[in-house]
């Protein structure tokens, strides 16, 4: 498909970091030309950027230009790793429904071969439309081999729209098995009881680091708002005895911080919101990586664990302050 003019845009992208962001795009099936995709994030990030800061500006008069570029850049990245991530954990999904589903397409690809039919036509016959995404591939597949595309190309092609490591090794045995003439019907069928004994083993390795995913993010989510609500609630004692907090930032003069801060009871509220916030997406990179093994595919525990985490923070302040404010 020729590029359009909007999809210029994606060219402000260095060619590996485009490159890569095309094949994200390809595993999400949500384009036909993935360069509008990508120059849609741009545009969508830009746009964004700019929107974002000066409406902080309008409601914070005052707000200094080096202040608007930071949160210039600052936005036009997050929305990007946002954009990115969103589209990865579709792309992952995607190939996490096929994995699932390929030893038991495998397995009627090998019976049907076992039977006599032809290569392609036994692809055609693991087309069931219980296997989703996978069935969609095959008949991609299918159609291709019948309008005169070789069967090696079309499978290679299959794997370039899927993010799956599995599917690129099983297609690689394939297209060897083809080229070199040995009996596909045994070798699918050896790789489809290979798959599933994997499969098994995945699961029993996911059930037992799942307690110890659950006993992080059971800390991570009750611990972290404990201890700042306790730490805003000595600070209200301090003021209400007529302390004031004030903490000096001399060491940090180089980087325009003022000679000191004062702590009070609104500053460290919303010091408090931030920091939270800030430690569950942490967190939840850490959950994804000993639990499923990619620190990405933690994100999508993050709604939960900042509302969990943040509802919690309010109830330990209100119970913090009235058994310390019974105490003085």
């Amino acid at each position: 498909m020729k590029p359009t003019k909007f999809d210029k845009l994606a060219s402000v992208y260095p060619e590996a970091t485009r490159k890569h962001m095309i094949s994200v795009v390809s595993y999400n099936h949500i384009a036909e030309n993935p360069l509008t995709v990508v120059s849609s994030i741009f545009l969508i990030s830009l746009v964004s950027a700019i929107l974002i800061p000066l409406f902080y500006i309008m409601l914070s008069p005052g707000v200094t230009l080096i202040k608007y570029v930071i949160g210039f850049v600052g936005v036009l990245v997050g929305m990007h790793l946002l954009l990115y991530t969103i589209l990865n954990l579709r792309a992952e999904k995607r190939g996490l429904e096929i994995e699932e589903v390929l030893p038991d397409a495998l397995h009627l690809i090998s019976q049907s071969l076992r039977g006599g039919s032809p290569t392609h036509q036994a692809i055609n016959t693991a087309c069931k439309t219980e296997f989703k995404s996978l069935n969609q591939e095959l008949k991609r597949v299918s159609t291709e081999v019948t309008l005169g595309v070789k069967l090696e190309d079309s499978l290679i092609e299959m794997t370039t729209r899927v993010k799956s490591e599995k599917l690129k090794y099983v297609v690689s045995m394939m297209v060897f098995a083809i080229k070199s003439g040995g009996k596909l019907s045994g070798l699918l069928e050896s790789t489809a009881i290979d798959l599933k004994d994997q499969s098994l083993v995945d699961m029993k390795v996911r059930a037992e680091v799942s307690k110890y995913k659950i006993m992080l993010m059971v800390a991570l989510i009750g611990m972290v708002p404990f201890l700042f609500a306790l730490v805003a609630n000595i600070i209200t004692m301090f003021s209400n005895f007529g302390f004031d907090l004030d903490v000096s930032t001399d060491m940090f003069a180089n980087m325009m911080l003022p000679g000191k801060v004062s702590i009070t009871e609104d500053y460290f509220f919303k010091f408090s919101i931030f920091a939270i916030i800030v430690q569950m997406i942490a967190g939840s990179f850490v959950i994804g990586a000993i639990g499923e093994s990619k620190a990405s595919r933690g994100l999508k525990y993050v709604p939960i664990m900042i509302a969990l985490s943040l509802a919690l923070y309010m109830a330990f302040r209100v119970v913090l302050g009235s058994m310390l404010g019974g105490m003085f």
